[in-house]
């Protein structure tokens, strides 16, 4: 459970960060996170979305960071290496360790507040874990999904049961911003994860039945951003989210300048500043 401490970045780290550089050795490291404030009252656990990494909420944990926040990005098991690593986990491993995170802010600081916020199914695992644990007080949710279609996860559960290691092509990495296609990250996810075996869409199916399933469970605020430019996310996701949850305080924001990775597209500044109003709610 080794969490490495990220000092804030300063205006060129962050150029390097969003807008490439020759390699891999010179953007942060594929690791579990922790970043801001160690004596900050409020700790933030961001949790990354499936195939993705810490590096993919690196510009939003830092703009909450340089707000004073304690945050953490813990990696998800399997992930950050490649679709054959993924194999060996299932949903609840990635639930425990986002657990894990919360845990780690928690020992770091006695009577810490705790807020979530996840990127695709890192959202779903967010608000799973605001329905079990009485001590996380808000969520926000980027990109989201909800439950696909029956058809869809008919097929899906029926392929992972029969023929679980079948690979099948993956591609979700486009961007508004044309210039991430150079990018020395896109090209390790491209090529670690143009595909991936159905084995763990299997898990991914099952963890968005699990949320869909205890989503009227939801109270804690919640903050939800999407961009209708989304093609990976079911279509009305953020709507059915929105409408299904108990919250009596909740939000949307739409962002348009992005598809599914809201959190480093064009439109990032707008995911962080949604963010950080939604934070504010809580000082």
């Amino acid at each position: 459970m080794d969490y490495f401490e990220v000092e804030i970045f300063g205006e060129e780290a962050i150029q390097k960060l969003i807008h490439g550089s020759s390699s891999m050795e010179e953007i942060p490291k594929i690791q579990n996170t922790l970043m801001g404030d160690p004596a900050s009252e409020i700790g933030i656990v961001i949790q990354h979305g499936f195939v993705g990494t810490n590096i993919e909420m690196m510009y939003i944990a830092n703009e909450i960071a340089k707000k004073g926040y304690r945050v953490c990005i813990p990696l998800l098991p399997g992930h950050g290496v490649n679709y054959q690593a993924m194999n060996d986990f299932s949903f609840e491993d990635w639930i425990a360790k986002t657990k894990e995170g919360i845990e780690v802010l928690r020992s770091e600081k006695k009577g810490r507040r705790i807020i979530l916020g996840g990127h695709s199914i890192g959202g779903c695992i967010s608000l799973l874990i605001s329905t079990q644990d009485d001590g996380i007080e808000g969520v926000f949710t980027m990109a989201t999904p909800t439950r696909y279609h029956y058809i869809i996860r008919k097929i899906g559960l029926m392929m992972y049961k029969f023929i679980p290691r079948l690979r099948i092509k993956y591609r979700p990495f486009i961007f508004y911003d044309k210039s991430f296609k150079k990018h020395p990250y896109v090209k390790f996810l491209n090529e670690n994860y143009g595909s991936v075996n159905v084995h763990v869409l299997g898990q991914v199916l099952k963890l968005m039945d699990h949320v869909y399933e205890s989503i009227d469970e939801v109270t804690v605020p919640v903050r939800i951003i999407v961009s209708p430019k989304d093609r990976t996310i079911p279509k009305k996701s953020a709507y059915r989210l929105y409408k299904n949850i108990k919250s009596t305080e909740k939000s949307l924001t739409y962002v348009y300048k992005a598809y599914h990775l809201i959190t480093i597209d064009e439109d990032r500044d707008k995911v962080a500043t949604s963010v950080i109003e939604f934070l504010a709610n809580f000082n």
